[in-house]
Parts: structure tokens; sequence; C-alpha cells
């Protein structure tokens, strides 16, 4: 028998999860009036991708398949992406900084949630 693999069992929930973060980066561009370019959008998703699906591997997330493993993957990624980001834009790490990390965090939160939860409306 083979090893559980992402793509055998939460490919669904890691396209989910991406997506959410994509949606993410591409709200705070509109809000914050910048352009909508990928490379505008792609500053912000890159960092969160990478410190998302690194937690993920190393939590094992998708094959556990745990609220439990997915909240504490948010609660280690998405700080560390968000300040990942601020730190490869040369952005000092003050508390404008805290004020974006806190206010980012919970916002993904919700994203992830929310399509999540638009995700199991589908049939598979």
């Amino acid at each position: 028998m083979r090893p559980p693999t992402i793509a055998r069992t939460g490919a669904r929930e890691a396209l989910a999860d991406a997506l959410a973060l994509l949606l993410f980066a591409v709200l705070g561009a509109r809000f914050h009036s910048l352009p909508l370019a990928a490379d505008v959008v792609l500053r912000t998703a890159l960092p969160l991708w990478v410190t998302w699906f690194f937690a993920a591997t190393w939590l094992r997330t998708y094959r556990m398949r745990s609220g439990r493993t997915w909240l504490v993957n948010w609660a280690l990624a998405v700080p560390a992406g968000l300040l990942l980001r601020q730190v490869l834009l040369g952005r000092g790490l003050d508390a404008a900084t805290g004020v974006f990390v806190g206010v980012g965090t919970l916002a993904t939160l919700l994203l992830l949630v929310a399509v999540r939860a638009l995700a199991a409306l589908f049939p598979r």
C-alpha cells in the first residue's frame, strides 16, 4: 500500500487554501489602491504560499486532515509569511508591521474558512 500524499488526500483542501491566500493578496492590493498586476499580487501571495506549504508539509496538514492541525498551520504560517514579505520588501519590523501582521492574520483566517466552505458546496 502506498503512503498517502497530498495529491491523494488533500489536494482539494490545498487548492482551496492557496486560492484563499491569493484572494487575500488581491483584496489587499485593491484595498490599498495598488494596481492589480501580477508582481503586486505575488509579492504578498508568494511568501504566504511558501510558509503555508512549508508548514503544511512539516505538520502534515493535508495528510492529517484535522481542524486542529490546520489551525496550527494557519497560526504559524501566516504571520511568518507576512513577516517574510516585509523583510523581502525591505520594510522595517515596527509597530505598523505588527498591525499589518495582526490584521492580515485574522483576515486570512476569514478568507481561508470562507473559501473552504465554498469548496465544500461542490461535490468531489
